[in-house]
């Protein structure tokens, strides 16, 4: 089945208004250190799995003194906006950016230190393959640290969670949510090890309070303005959904040498966090 795009200008523009240029998802640059909370990736060589329009790549090679940064994403408007962010920055000569399709990564093996991701594998429905992609892409001794939006059990999903994943359903966002357990078991059947989940929730809740705030009050008006300018040029927004709750996850991954312990990912009630040694990811939850 072909891919779909799922971030139009409209859907992108008003998601950066609320969670700053170049994010998709609750915390920006802050929200990348806290992913990489105890890894250290400066001067090594780091891919971005699913960049959105740049903000993590700016904040990996920027903030955070990653040597070489590879962003790759499936939305090729998503890419354009994300050139734009990696231009301001001025790290045109340290970021790439890498237009791929869905599917096995187009990477040699053993190509990276670090695999970070942010808020995207609830975008993947095959988590198992793509788990082992990202290990293969590691070199012996990497790590992969992301967040990510998941369950918060196997249990029927709150009226709250179920009438957020409508809107985000509104404006023409899929996702496959999981359990943080369900993603630590699938990052410790590709080969990672030492896999750590923390949960991220009461942080999230916390962003996301602030977030509403924000559109609620002081900001209110500019945002307005700015959807009704988008809108004038790209043609009307669709609905875009209020951000809840997130969960995280950490895990480590090996080769045939050992890696060193890294982290994974996020989660109903939406989780955010890494894994690795392969470390693995967080999450925010229900």
């Amino acid at each position: 089945m072909a891919y779909e795009k799922q971030y139009g200008d409209a859907v992108r523009a008003s998601v950066e208004m609320v969670y700053g240029a170049g994010f998709l998802s609750p915390g920006g640059a802050a929200k990348v250190g806290r992913i990489l909370d105890g890894l250290a990736i400066e001067g090594r060589d780091v891919l971005d799995l699913g960049c959105g329009p740049g903000g993590a790549a700016v904040a990996l090679a920027g903030d955070l003194g990653a040597r070489r940064v590879l962003g790759i994403d499936v939305e090729a408007g998503t890419l354009e906006r994300a050139a734009e962010t990696v231009a301001a920055a001025g790290l045109a000569d340290r970021i790439t950016l890498k237009l791929v399709e869905p599917g096995p990564l187009p990477l040699p093996d053993g190509s990276f230190d670090v695999v970070f991701s942010k808020d995207v594998i609830a975008h993947v429905t095959d988590k198992d393959t793509l788990y082992g992609e990202i290990l293969r892409v590691l070199r012996p001794g990497g790590a992969f640290a992301g967040s990510d939006w998941m369950k918060g059990g196997d249990g029927p999903l709150s009226k709250a969670f179920n009438d957020w994943w409508e809107q985000l359903g509104s404006s023409g966002l899929r996702f496959d949510v999981v359990t943080a357990d369900a993603s630590a078991r699938g990052l410790e059947a590709a080969g990672f090890e030492e896999v750590e989940v923390r949960d991220h929730s009461d942080w999230t809740l916390r962003e996301g309070r602030r977030n509403l705030e924000s559109i609620l009050g002081p900001d209110r008006e500019t945002l307005l303005e700015k959807k009704a300018s988008r809108a004038s040029r790209s043609g009307p927004a669709r609905a875009l959904p209020r951000s809840t709750a997130a969960t995280c996850c950490t895990a480590t991954c090996g080769h045939t040498v050992p890696h060193d312990a890294g982290r994974a990912f996020d989660g109903d009630r939406p989780m955010s966090g890494p894994v690795g040694t392969a470390r693995r990811y967080g999450g925010h939850t229900d």
